[in-house]
């Protein structure tokens, strides 16, 4: 039997141990999401401070700018008023410099300067009655006169007020009007002028008695001409007869226009010694001394004021051309680096503000001891053996011209090569027209050089003549 009283020590259960609770796995998960909302708020409220800073950098930034604006237009009218202030200070010490002599003049019964608002009232009625026109835009635009007549007519009605005017009454046309024109500059700087000279005044050919007629940007062929032109010559065909205010009375006087002559060496310096030529010099040699007329001379001319043509046609126009010419073919034909060296290792570059090579520079490809040598890089054919030619004729040309007195034998020669060149150059605008236009400078070269040499004795004949009349005159 089993003693019931006896109490057998038990073992506690292992739910009643006292043991830490343990986090559930959702609880984690909110304390996660709790704390990225946090972080999303922060980064939120990082972002929106961000943007406020850069509203008030953009602020900051705009005022500053006004500020700066501000000052400028300060330091600005300050300048303003302190050139101002010193433009007014230099025109009352130029007035007063003026005003001083003019007073003591005064004084002594003589007005010799004219009033500022007469001068400024003069200047406005002139520009009222400006007579030239604008057209075009850009590289494009000319300038060209409207009313070729009144032009004209004012310019001489001025010359008669002043007592400048001739008249040539041996002859029915009493007024001789001469056009005159020039192309400078290449590419986008070339220009072309047309002028008119006045044969009635005492220097014909100084540069105060030239009257512009048109210029416009551009080359001087055909098209152009007609183009920009056009209205000038047609108003100058139709111009037969001028009216004057002669001594009172009113006179319809018939005029005369030549054909057109160009003015004297490229980009001169300096006045030509024909500046100075009198109204009746033609009928003397070039040289000044009236040695005669010897039987191998043509007559000389009457009242024709001939340019001194030779360094223009030669050096400024035609030897650029064919070099010009050269280097356009061997461009075209993926060469014209190679032409570029052999012109620079001769010494020759081109200048670099009109982009031309200088007379200098030209006669010395011309006169090159192996000129064929620039036209090497060109393949073999008519065009390069055409230009070869014309190199030769233009040599010639120029050892021929460079001499001051020139033998009867020299002057045949002088023309036998200019006909050959002018022939070359022709055959040249056969293949293309374009590219080898006839200029009327190349017609001057051609056609007037030779005839001009012996008409003004350009031989030996008038050294000779000139040295046996100061003999003479010594003994």
């Amino acid at each position: 039997m089993v003693d019931t009283d006896v109490q057998i020590p038990s073992t506690p259960a292992d739910d009643d141990q006292q043991t830490e609770p343990m986090p559930s796995t959702s609880t984690a998960r909110c304390d996660l999401m709790r704390h990225h909302r946090l972080q999303i708020r922060m980064f939120d409220e990082l972002r929106r401070r961000h943007v406020w800073i850069e509203e008030e950098l953009k602020r900051q930034r705009r005022s500053n700018a006004f500020l700066r604006k501000q000052l400028k237009a300060q330091r600005d009218r300050s300048t303003s008023l302190e050139r101002s202030a010193s433009a007014c200070r230099q025109r009352k010490a130029l007035s007063d410099a003026r005003e001083a002599p003019k007073r003591s003049f005064t004084d002594q019964g003589l007005d010799l300067w004219a009033p500022t608002r007469a001068v400024k009232r003069l200047k406005a009625e002139l520009c009222e009655a400006v007579i030239f026109h604008w057209m075009g835009n850009g590289e494009t635009r000319g300038l060209v006169c409207i009313d070729v007549r009144a032009m004209i007519e004012g310019r001489l009605q001025d010359l008669v007020n002043s007592g400048r005017l001739k008249l040539h009454q041996q002859f029915v046309s009493q007024i001789v009007l001469v056009l005159t024109g020039d192309k400078g500059g290449d590419g986008v700087a070339a220009t072309t002028k047309l002028g008119l000279v006045i044969g009635n005044v005492e220097h014909p050919n100084s540069p105060k008695n030239l009257s512009i007629l048109g210029i416009y940007f551009g080359n001087d062929d055909r098209t152009n001409l007609e183009n920009k032109f056009g209205s000038i010559f047609a108003q100058l065909n139709q111009l037969k007869t001028v009216s004057l205010e002669i001594a009172g009375r009113k006179r319809t006087i018939p005029i005369q226009i030549p054909q057109i002559h160009f003015g004297t060496d490229v980009t001169p310096r300096f006045c030509s010694d024909f500046s100075l030529s009198t109204l009746h010099s033609s009928e003397e040699p070039i040289d000044g001394q009236n040695c005669g007329c010897p039987p191998v001379a043509s007559p000389t001319p009457k009242f024709v004021h001939w340019p001194s043509t030779r360094q223009h046609c030669l050096g400024g126009c035609n030897g650029q051309r064919i070099i010009d010419a050269i280097c356009s073919e061997a461009d075209a034909r993926g060469k014209g680096d190679d032409v570029r060296k052999r012109l620079s290792d001769a010494g020759v570059r081109r200048y670099p503000r009109t982009k031309q090579f200088t007379g200098g520079d030209i006669y010395k490809i011309i006169d090159h001891e192996n000129f064929a040598a620039f036209t090497a890089p060109i393949p073999p054919g008519t065009l390069k053996f055409m230009l070869i030619d014309a190199m030769n004729d233009l040599r010639h040309i120029y050892r021929l011209s460079r001499a001051k007195f020139l033998h009867p034998g020299e002057l045949n020669s002088l023309e036998h090569w200019t006909k050959m060149f002018y022939c070359h150059w022709q055959q040249l605008g056969t293949i293309d027209a374009a590219r080898y236009p006839v200029r009327p400078k190349l017609h001057l070269l051609a056609a007037h050089v030779v005839p001009f040499a012996r008409t003004h004795l350009w031989s030996v004949v008038m050294l000779i003549s000139a040295l046996r009349r100061r003999l003479l005159r010594s003994w």
